[in-house]
């Protein structure tokens, strides 16, 4: 099925992700993700370090946000967001791989690496990102968390829809 979908949308993402999920039988998330880390923070350290020795191109776009423009860097990334994004990647990965031995101390240095680059690439949706990851993070270890799972989840849809909406009008004075 996969197969037939690359020839005829000539999209490689469905082929490799089949190809991963029949090479990965028998073999644990816990080892999938572990290199997945170890290569994400590679590439990321290669990236970052290549940038500021002049190995890997830093391009850097002028940005219009709330009445100035901004200079928002992407460290060889292609695009600032998506320096954001893999930062996004490895916070998940780290919380999968370590999930009950975090400490507070993890908590200040995910959040100040993610303030630093911030900094840099202004990705707003990729700094709040990763805050809200920590925070559903330290959510889900606490010890309310399955009753609070179970008050809020119910309502979360219908919530979401009606800030949508409330957004959208108090934005562009519509409901579209």
């Amino acid at each position: 099925i996969f197969g037939v979908s690359f020839i005829i949308n000539h999209e490689e993402a469905l082929l490799f992700t089949s190809i991963l999920a029949i090479g990965s039988k028998g073999i644990s998330l816990k080892k999938i993700f572990s290199v997945m880390i170890i290569s994400r923070v590679l590439g990321f350290i290669y990236n970052f370090f290549g940038t500021m020795l002049g190995f890997v191109e830093n391009r850097s776009i002028l940005f219009y946000r709330d009445g100035q423009i901004i200079v928002r860097n992407d460290f060889g990334f292609g695009h600032p967001n998506l320096l954001h994004s893999s930062i996004l990647i490895i916070v998940l990965l780290y919380f999968f791989l370590r999930y009950y031995k975090i400490s507070i101390m993890d908590y200040c240095v995910i959040l100040s690496i993610n303030y630093f680059f911030f900094q840099f690439s202004a990705s707003r949706t990729g700094y709040y990102s990763v805050i809200i990851a920590v925070l559903i993070h330290i959510i889900s270890r606490s010890d309310l968390y399955s009753n609070i799972l179970r008050k809020i989840v119910p309502y979360v849809q219908f919530t979401l829809s009606f800030i949508i909406l409330l957004l959208s009008y108090l934005y562009n004075n519509s409901l579209i």
